[in-house]
């Protein structure tokens, strides 16, 4: 992912560059370095901005209280739950029969110690 957040900084700045040169036509050496620091400072504006509405976004998924009902019930609601799943510790001191107890059988197994739940699609 970073090599992503790189690339688009880096198209950002080319942009900004280029759309204030278009903008104040010939500049000597020294605006053309105050461009390049407008440029860069305007790109990584935009990567902060946009970073953090992704970030905000991620953050206020639904989410509810672990139910074991529904998870049973519901398969596709099951990702609303996750989190506290993971939270609560619920399933930590729980051996492999409690487990199925609660959470059901699992979608598939990796391998003997991983087994992977259908989360539904959030």
């Amino acid at each position: 992912m970073i090599r992503e957040i790189i690339f688009t900084f880096l198209i950002l700045t080319v942009f900004f560059y280029f759309l204030i040169l278009k903008i104040s036509g010939n500049l000597n050496k020294n605006h053309k370095v105050i461009t390049l620091v407008v440029a860069v400072t305007s790109a990584v504006l935009i990567c902060w901005i946009g970073f953090n509405n992704f970030k905000s976004f991620i953050v206020s998924q639904k989410q509810q209280t672990f139910n074991q009902k529904l998870w049973l019930k519901d398969p596709n609601s099951r990702w609303e739950m996750r989190d506290d799943l993971v939270r609560s510790r619920l399933l930590i001191v729980k051996d492999s029969t409690a487990i199925k107890r609660m959470l059901g059988l699992p979608t598939a197994k990796d391998d003997d110690l991983a087994w992977v739940y259908h989360l539904g699609i959030g």
